[in-house]
């Protein structure tokens, strides 16, 4: 004898971000999450279903990976630490380009957003610069 459940469990596996739980909740509109509570027909119906609908294909992890993502969040800092927002390090990043070709930010390679950490280091430093300087000369006022 083959298992009941088992076409149900292949076309779960279609569906990572769904539970048993959710799929038979949803199913039988909140009435139970429990396979053994449905019958044959039902059981038949929601692997049917399941087989049916077409997930989208997932989407491709930005380039570069983990290293990739820390870089870009070291990006972010540097912002932060000028008191400006994430999205204007995203913004400043997509209009700045590296070697004439703009990307959306998470689109950039780990040489891009190399350079574009060298970039933003020299603004940070430009900017604290601004600030010190400005601190000076009002020390110097009367």
């Amino acid at each position: 004898m083959s298992n009941r459940y088992a076409s149900f469990y292949t076309a779960l596996r279609r569906h990572p971000q769904l539970s048993k739980e959710d799929a038979v909740r949803s199913f039988t509109q909140g009435r139970t999450g429990s396979l053994r509570e449905l019958d044959h027909w039902e059981l038949q119906e929601l692997t049917r279903r399941l087989q049916a609908v077409d997930m989208p294909a997932p989407a491709t992890p930005p380039p570069g990976g983990e290293k990739a993502n820390r870089m870009r969040k070291a990006i972010i800092a540097i912002f932060y630490n000028m008191k400006r927002t994430p999205a204007d390090a995203i913004a400043w990043a997509e209009k700045q380009g590296v070697k004439g070709q703009k990307k959306k930010f998470n689109h950039y390679t780990t040489g891009d957003l190399y350079v574009l950490i060298s970039i933003a280091e020299k603004i940070r430093q430009d900017w604290q610069r601004g600030i010190r300087n400005r601190v000076k000369t009002m020390g110097t006022e009367k």
